[in-house]
């Protein structure tokens, strides 16, 4: 069969048609050098299309649908495909079905044929009937394009039929509407009996319909969606229609590219990660497929702990704090940088150091942001900015950090520069771009931006009233008027950065510029954090800006500008920036720690095969703020299964510069604490935001100059930090490593596992550690035995270990598993055996962390620990020693307590009880006794408790009575009376502060009665064996001791005196010695260098049998005085 109708119009190449009326023509204002012989309007390409679709949405009544380019374009494209099957068919079926056709219409219809041919002819004209060159009529006795004007007409009837009756080109009703053809001609009936023609007539080899129903599949098949009709098309008329229709899928994968990018819906704001569920770390890095290539570790690198400042933001808050100006990097207070080194960091990340770009500042200020500087993420050149003090300053304060041991971080943002960046002026080659605007909308009046001579710079001028948001700008060099369209950097998630522009990385120079960029910061910054680093991965800077031949490129308009094969983007990028970036920094730049931010499930891949040391995991927030705790310890097990080297290597936080605050977020209570305690304990490196501790609510721009609240610490979130976070911090050490690293699941009596209970346990150079978080309100309870599975090697079969192997224990009788909690500082006490046996029952509270920490066996020898662990039940003591101690001497503290109510009691009555007393005590101890016990005179206690206190009086007892038995201080340690006397004093509420005083008091008691206060405070500041009661402590290279404990030592000293020398010439005596003692402090200053110094003075009081025989006088005075002459 002959095919002559393999027309010329339909080679590779030919022009994009689209129905559209007279009527549309006028009111719309297509120009007549559009519209075909045929009478379609060319469509020739997406831009004709969105030219064409701006008018029509622009023009269109309210009740009318917008319509957008990309369905335009695509409907021009199934148009085109329309033609292509019917040409197919009369080449392939018969060539002569148009005549049959017309035949049967003629019979069917009549005159009415002919009259609803010349009516559609009239309401969708070519130029030539359009201008009144000729008439309809003429029209089909014309030859058109090869075909009888009348098969011609016939056909494009068809073609406008399908274009009303297609759903999903519903915004292109008012260009092709053929409503009012249908009313005044037999336009519905020819439709219809040529249905019924070629449902007759045999189809297309290989499909079974007729040619008519194979024109409505892809309608039928995908009603509302133009990209389904094409991949419809693509899909299964390809084989019916051969070669021809190979010619075709470049248009057609053009307009489903087209579509793609029209679906994007881009929000404005910073980019973000996806949501957290579809965290995933074997979707990017495969299940061993990727090679493993991780960055080796520096020594210091896992025991990072870095706080995040904005640096114009701190400067000013530091300032306000310190009460004079700060204004440059280097005069940052050394009291700041010891407090943030106090608290446990230990790297410093400064946000916006880099000099910014000045028409980013202009562009903010521009759209109302008055005291705006430039975002700190828009740079015009890597040098540190001038009014933060230069290199110079940096350099200065490196060196200052360093004595703090606290390393600088420094971002560096390799996407793209600010949109007046030193490159755009001198490399305009080295930026993705275009030689005309992407999009026909986009005008470019507003005000130049640049402030160089050479080039212009031009903000598209929608973003000033925030009506559109462009992704190019304009660039024109003043010199030779050459005009480029840059594209602003742009992650596909957001509006477009548009005070950015996005370099070009399939070119070569730009790669090996941003390279040697990298070195030039590394050598200032120990870390280095990367700026949106997924963006440059590969396969990113494919989709967004390379896009394969049929897909949307991630950047609106890159599907029609950037598309590429294959062969042509690996030719142009064969290798993955970041391996080279890691590779050239440890040959060049040593002991640097990168740390990218990447989301979109490259996680693994960033760290495990490009060799990024550190990557941020957003799920770490995400999931902890929604308490998706099951979600999130489904990937941590995950994570282990696969390579638990991924886990060391990730980036937590509860906040970062994009996001809300942690308070916003977690707020201030125990949600908080618990999610801190998860940051600070688990392998991956823990980064804190700015004003996180202090609890700070205002999140800082980019853009911010000085923070916009004037916000002071919330005292009682720092305290919580200092008991719960701190100390933890100070220990990252013993959190960091995964190589003994385990998750144990809680299971409840029910069986069911407490999905929002964490506990895991670690062992880091011997040191082993549990930790147990509940992030939920609700109290749970259970048992942890089994951990969860496990590789030690990435590919080798996972397995798991029981809990006593994750400790370190034996597990065997007589062996207890003792482990300390940080924050009450409680010691538990567990039979080693139950835990291998049966695993250790926890209990949490809602939104509760216990760490646990020294965690060891004992062997149990003589059955103490079993006796204790029996008496505890599962409780914890402040010191396993002392409540051993108290199950060893229970007997002799309840007689020393003993001892000492029948000292308090006083007087004759007392004697027989006191006597006793002393005896039991003698026995019960294994101590000698040198004296018998004076006994206090009658009354003394009352008086002495008046003058010094209940507690102090109890203590004096406690000193008066070993004194008097000459039991050294020895004694009083060895035998725990300490632990007897501070829980006496504690049932009995008084001041326990006391206790602390009575090794002193019996170590200088003696020496109180024959020397100067003076003297016996130098003594007793000297002495290394009681230093501890006196808050001895060292500051500002001194050695200093605090008035309270030496008051205390002092009051207990004195009352002691008076209970072995009673009088009240004695208590005066005594009260005058203790006053001197004070006297003796002040004047020291608290020091004790100047306490010793002290000078002699005289002596006071006496000896207590001195004073007594001063009180009687000599024999001369004793005669005198009873009238006696003395004897000679």
């Amino acid at each position: 069969m002959s095919r002559r109708f393999h027309l010329p119009w339909r080679v590779p190449g030919a022009p994009r048609r689209f129905h559209v009326s007279r009527e549309a023509r006028e009111r719309f204002e297509v120009p007549d050098e559009l519209v075909t012989v045929r009478g379609d309007v060319l469509v020739a390409d997406h831009d004709a299309a969105l030219a064409l679709a701006q008018k029509v949405t622009a023009a269109r009544y309210p009740s009318e649908p917008p319509l957008r380019g990309a369905d335009l374009y695509a409907g021009a494209v199934l148009e085109e495909i329309y033609h292509l099957v019917i040409a197919n068919y009369l080449e392939r079926v018969d060539a002569d079905a148009f005549e049959s056709l017309e035949a049967v219409l003629s019979e069917r219809l009549g005159d009415r044929f002919a009259d609803t041919l010349t009516r559609f002819l009239a309401r969708f004209p070519n130029p030539e009937i359009a201008q009144g060159r000729y008439g309809p009529d003429e029209y089909l006795r014309r030859a058109i394009d090869g075909m009888p004007g009348r098969h011609v007409a016939i056909e494009e009837l068809w073609t406008c039929h399908l274009a009303n009756a297609n759903p999903a080109l519903r915004g292109a009703r008012a260009l092709v509407d053929d409503r009012v053809l249908a009313t005044e001609s037999a336009y519905d009936e020819l439709i219809e009996v040529s249905r019924s023609y070629w449902r007759e007539r045999p189809g297309l080899p290989g499909h079974g319909g007729s040619l008519f129903d194979l024109l409505l599949e892809p309608m039928r098949a995908a009603p509302d969606d133009l990209e389904g009709q094409l991949r419809f098309a693509q899909v299964r008329w390809a084989p019916l229609l051969g070669e021809p229709f190979a010619e075709l899928v470049r248009q057609l994968l053009g307009a489903i590219a087209v579509l793609r990018e029209a679906k994007v819906s881009r929000a404005p704001g910073p980019p973000g990660p996806p949501p957290p569920s579809s965290f995933g770390i074997r979707a990017r890095a495969g299940a061993g497929e990727a090679e493993v290539r991780f960055s080796p570790d520096a020594s210091w690198m896992p025991q990072v702990v870095l706080l995040a400042k904005s640096t114009y933001v701190w400067l000013g808050q530091l300032a306000r704090e310190y009460d004079r100006e700060i204004e440059r990097l280097d005069a940052i207070p050394e009291e700041a940088l010891a407090e943030l080194a106090r608290r446990g960091f230990n790297a410093l990340w400064l946000i916006g150091l880099w000099e910014r770009s000045s028409a980013s500042r202009t562009i903010k200020r521009l759209r109302g942001q008055a005291d705006a500087v430039a975002s700190a993420y828009a740079l015009r050149d890597y040098v540190i900015a001038d009014d933060l003090g230069g290199p110079e300053a940096l350099d200065r304060l490196r060196e200052r950090a360093a004595r703090h041991g606290i390393r600088l971080a420094s971002d560096m943002v390799p996407n793209h520069v600010g949109i007046d960046a030193r490159w755009v002026i001198e490399h305009p080659d080295w930026f993705v771009q275009v030689d005309r605007p992407p999009y026909p909308a986009y005008t470019f009046d507003g005000p130049d931006l640049s402030e160089h001579p050479d080039v212009a710079i031009v903000l598209e001028d929608h973003y000033y009233d925030d009506s559109d948001a462009a992704v190019v700008f304009k660039r024109i060099d003043r010199h030779t008027g050459d005009t480029t369209f840059i594209y602003h950097g742009n992650d596909g998630t957001t509006m477009p950065w548009n005070d950015t522009a996005q370099l070009d990385y399939l070119r070569a120079e730009v790669r090996e510029a941003v390279i040697g960029t990298i070195l030039h910061v590394a050598r200032q910054f120990p870390i280095i954090r990367f700026d949106a680093a997924m963006t440059l991965a590969k396969e990113h800077v494919r989709r967004l800006w390379y896009p394969p031949e049929g897909e949307a490129g991630g950047i609106p308009s890159r599907a029609r500008y950037g598309a590429m094969s294959d062969d042509a983007f690996e030719a142009a990028m064969p290798h993955e920036f970041w391996r080279e970036v890691v590779d050239r920094v440890a040959r060049e730049v040593p002991d640097t720690l990168l740390l990218a931010e990447a989301f979109w499930m490259m996680e693994g891949y960033f760290v495990r095969t490009l060799g990024m040391h550190r990557v941020y995991n957003s799920a770490f927030m995400h999931m902890l703020k929604g308490e998706s705790n099951g979600e999130h310890r489904a990937l941590v097990k995950e994570v282990l299964a696969f390579d638990p080297q991924v886990l060391k290597r990730f980036v937590n936080f509860l906040n970062n510069p994009d996001e809300e605050t942690a308070r916003a977020q977690f707020g201030d209570g125990d949600k908080y604490f618990v999610a801190a305690t998860l940051l600070t304990t688990m392998p991956g490196l823990p980064m804190f935001g700015h004003g996180q501790v202090e609890g700070y609510s205002e999140k800082y721009g980019m853009e911010y100059r000085r923070a916009k609240v004037d916000e002071t610490p919330d005292a009682n979130l720092l305290e919580r930090h200092e008991r719960e976070i701190f100390p933890l911090m100070h220990r990252r050490w013993q959190f960091a490593e995964v190589e003994r690293f385990r998750l144990f699941d809680v299971i409840g009596d029910d069986g069911a596992v407490r999905e929002d209970v964490y506990a895991y346990t670690n062992v880091v150079r011997g040191a082993v550690s549990l930790v147990l978080v509940n992030n939920r309100y609700e109290r749970s309870s259970g048992r942890i035995h089994v951990s969860a599975p496990f590789v030690a090697v990435a590919g080798e079969t996972p397995r798991t270990e029981r809990l006593h192997e994750a400790l370190d224990l034996h597990g065997g009788a007589r062996r207890f598993l003792v482990m300390r909690a940080l924050a009450s500082g409680l010691t538990y006490l567990h039979a080693s055996k139950s835990v291998a046996d049966h695993g250790l029952p926890v209990t949490c509270e809602g939104f509760a962390a216990r760490v646990y920490l020294d965690v060891h066996e004992l062997v149990d020898h003589d059955g103490a620990l079993a006796r204790l662990a029996e008496r505890l039940d599962g409780a914890g003591t402040l010191s396993l020693v002392d409540a051993l101690d108290d199950d060893r001497l229970g007997d002799v503290h309840e007689s020393f307590i003993a001892l000492v109510d029948a000292l308090e009691a006083g007087g004759p009555a007392a004697a027989r009880l006191q006597a006793d007393a002393f005896a039991r005590f003698a026995r019960a101890g294994p101590v000698s006794v040198a004296q018998p016990l004076r006994a206090p005179a009658r009354g003394a206690t009352g008086r002495i408790a008046i003058t010094y206190g209940a507690g102090v009086m109890r203590a004096a007892l406690a000193v008066h009575a070993l004194t008097h038995a000459s039991w050294p201080l020895e004694t009083w340690r060895g035998l725990r009376l300490d632990r007897a006397l501070r829980h006496d004093l504690a049932r009995r509420e008084l001041d326990l502060a006391a206790v602390a005083a009575v090794p002193a008091a019996l170590a200088h008691l003696r020496s109180a009665g024959v020397i100067s206060a003076r003297r016996w405070l130098a003594s007793l500041v000297a002495d290394p064996d009681v230093g501890d009661g006196l808050g001895r402590h060292e500051h500002g290279g001194e050695t200093w001791f605090r008035r309270e404990g030496v008051g205390a030592v002092a009051d207990v000293t004195a009352a002691a005196l008076r209970f072995a020398a009673p009088g009240a010439g004695a208590a005066r005596r005594i009260t005058a010695w203790r006053n001197a003692v004070d006297e003796a402090m002040a004047a020291s200053g608290y020091l004790v260098r100047e306490a010793i110094a002290a000078p002699d003075e005289v002596v006071e009081p006496r000896r207590p049998r001195a004073a007594a025989a001063a009180r009687k006088g000599t024999r001369r005075q004793r005669r005198r005085r009873a009238g006696r002459p003395p004897k000679r």
